[in-house]
């Protein structure tokens, strides 16, 4: 056991509670790391619903999104979406090299789910600017919390 000496302040060997003691770079790495695994997700089944062709029970749009992967622009998609085709015209200039490595419609998705993460990255920001952290728990702390009284009710 460690001795603390007379003249020492309390808040030096006080302990720290974990959950309200958040960096700025924590936070940081931990919203980057959800957007990711946000991204992956969004990336990983517009995959699998191409490959069941699932993506067309999604609406009429579908095929016109499908031209717009192999680099034409409908005019249907760029009269109603002008932002979304031009955004699609300069990533799939960007991403051309990699054409050799995947489907240019994976491409197209990939943009998609980027920006599906970057939602997710956004709405992270704005919802701890707005909520106080003392209302909000770091993830896991409910599950900590809960295994921590399953062991004290086994004792």
């Amino acid at each position: 056991m460690k001795a603390i000496p007379a003249e020492a302040r309390v808040s030096e060997y006080a302990p720290r509670d974990r959950r309200t003691h958040v960096t700025s770079a924590n936070r940081h790495l931990l919203f980057t790391s959800i957007a990711l695994g946000a991204f992956g997700l969004y990336w990983l089944s517009s995959v699998l619903l191409q490959a069941r062709n699932g993506s067309m029970l999604f609406g009429a749009d579908t095929p016109l999104y499908t031209w717009l992967g192999e680099g034409y622009a409908a005019e249907r998609v760029t009269r109603f979406h002008p932002l979304t085709t031009a955004l699609a015209m300069v990533w799939m200039k960007i991403v051309s090299p990699l054409t050799a490595w995947l489907a240019r419609p994976h491409l197209l998705n990939a943009l998609f789910a980027a920006i599906g993460a970057v939602g997710v990255w956004a709405a992270l920001w704005t919802f701890a600017a707005v909520i106080p952290r003392r209302y909000v728990g770091a993830p896991g702390d409910n599950l900590c919390h809960f295994a921590r009284r399953l062991v004290f009710l086994q004792h």
